[in-house]
Order: C-alpha cells, then sequence, then structure tokens
C-alpha cells in the first residue's frame, strides 16, 4: 500500500511537472519569436545605419581606383618618354 501511494506521489509530481513544461514551452515560444523580431528590427537598423556609409566608401574606393589606373599610364609614358630622350641624347 504504501509503495502503491509513493508510487501515486511521483506520478503526480511528474504530471504537475509535464504540465509546467506545457505551460512554458508557449512563453518559451513567444520569447522566441520575440527575440527573432527584435534581430530583425537590429539588423534593419544596422543597414539602414551603414548602408549610405558603405555606399559612399565603395564610391571612393572606385575613384581612387581609377585614379590609380590613370597615374599607372602615366607612369608608363612618362618612362617611354624618358627612354626616348636619353636615346635622342645619347645619339647627339
Amino acid at each position: 500500500m504504501e509503495n502503491i501511494e509513493k508510487q501515486d506521489g511521483i506520478e503526480m509530481a511528474i504530471h504537475e511537472l509535464i504540465s509546467k513544461v506545457d505551460e512554458s514551452q508557449s512563453l518559451i515560444d513567444e520569447l522566441e519569436g520575440q527575440i527573432q523580431e527584435l534581430r530583425s528590427q537590429i539588423q534593419s537598423k544596422v543597414d539602414a545605419e551603414y548602408a549610405p556609409k558603405l555606399q559612399a566608401l565603395q564610391e571612393q574606393l572606385d575613384f581612387y581606383y581609377a585614379l590609380s589606373c590613370k597615374q599607372s599610364e602615366i607612369i608608363r609614358a612618362s618612362e617611354l618618354l624618358q627612354a626616348r630622350t636619353f636615346a635622342l641624347l645619347a645619339g647627339s
């Protein structure tokens, strides 16, 4: 009889725990949804704040790349002119 009472008490405790877990699951699901929403809001704010800055940086990078290409062309042309100048001076 005592074992049956203990067993009933254990089963009752287990059912109570299961009930509490089931009740908590909806709260957990709600909190996970809120976390996802907050992550989305944070990402939107980060994108809104940094997108223009990134665009400006990309434009500057493109400008300086084009400038660097032009400088390389000028240096090559200068080297050719210098070589021709030396050739002309050497021939004189």
